[in-house]
């Protein structure tokens, strides 16, 4: 038998060929290895790869997207990261189910990067808890690739705590994220603490965060540390750290800033970036 040669899924747990039969087998998503012994015969090594179906409608496609309409759905995202994934949310969802213990698992990490394109779709994510206070990358989104858009999307009601690369929606941003708001508290213990990204390397642009955010270095109203570009967006609330603290970021790491601005009266802070008070800000 070769490898690959034989199939495993759920609705068949048995596949014969060449005369060895296969009875079992693992039905957890990833790369599994099976060693079998066989009376009679060689000894056999199987190598499975069992996928996740997406249980939602869609196929993914810019034409036809992955449709999210319940928590569940949303959290499988973390199982097709990949490049050419399309998703679209049809109705408000509530993230309440996901509190409890260390709360919401963020959608991709370093090692397994979200390359997808999500679009909110104007619909409105609520009660995004993460207790991880020693665990990197915390959001929504852990870990966002380049090619990834996160564009339409809105959180309300968001309690996320961690140690590094700590934001309302993505913990360490290297895509574009367009048209998206959060409204909640980002914590962390360590560095780069922000309502909207904790790191941004990516494009932020038309987006907002409204909340509480502390942190110890590089804490920002909407981004902790931000090497990348900010566009026509803003940050309202309080921010509180022990160094590099800003109300829009805590620090511009060679970043490019264009029309941003943050509230000096809400947020407290009074550094050199674009400071402008409430009234003046919201009409940009």
């Amino acid at each position: 038998m070769k490898d690959g040669a034989a199939l495993l899924v759920a609705e068949m747990n048995t596949q014969s060929m060449e005369g060895i039969t296969i009875k079992g087998g693992v039905l957890t998503p990833g790369n599994h290895t099976i060693n079998l012994t066989a009376t009679n015969y060689y000894d056999v090594v199987v190598n499975q790869s069992m996928g996740h179906v997406y249980t939602g409608e869609g196929e993914g496609s810019l034409s036809h997207p992955y449709l999210i309409a319940t928590a569940a759905q949303l959290n499988e995202v973390r199982y097709h990261l990949e490049v050419g994934n399309h998703y679209k949310l049809t109705v408000d969802i509530d993230l309440n189910g996901y509190a409890d213990c260390d709360g919401w698992i963020p959608i991709g990490d370093i090692n397994n990067k979200f390359q997808g394109n999500m679009d909110g779709n104007g619909f409105i994510i609520t009660n995004l808890t993460i207790n991880r206070a020693n665990s990197g990358c915390i959001g929504l989104f852990g870990y966002t690739g380049s090619r990834s858009s996160i564009s339409n999307l809105s959180l309300e009601n968001i309690d996320v705590n961690g140690y590094y690369d700590v934001g309302g929606l993505v913990g360490n941003n290297n895509g574009t994220i367009n048209n998206s708001y959060t409204m909640g508290t980002s914590s962390g213990a360590y560095c780069n603490i922000g309502g909207l990204v904790g790191n941004n390397n990516g494009l932020i642009s038309n987006s907002y965060s409204t909340g509480n955010m502390s942190g110890m270095f590089y804490t920002g109203g909407l981004v902790g540390l931000n090497a990348g570009l900010i566009s026509c967006s803003y940050a309202i609330g309080n921010v509180e750290g022990t160094s590099k603290v800003g109300g829009l970021v805590g620090s511009n790491d060679q970043g490019i800033i264009n029309n941003s601005f943050y509230d000096t009266e809400a947020t407290g802070q009074s550094d050199k970036i674009q400071k402008k008070v409430k009234a003046r800000q919201l009409k940009k």
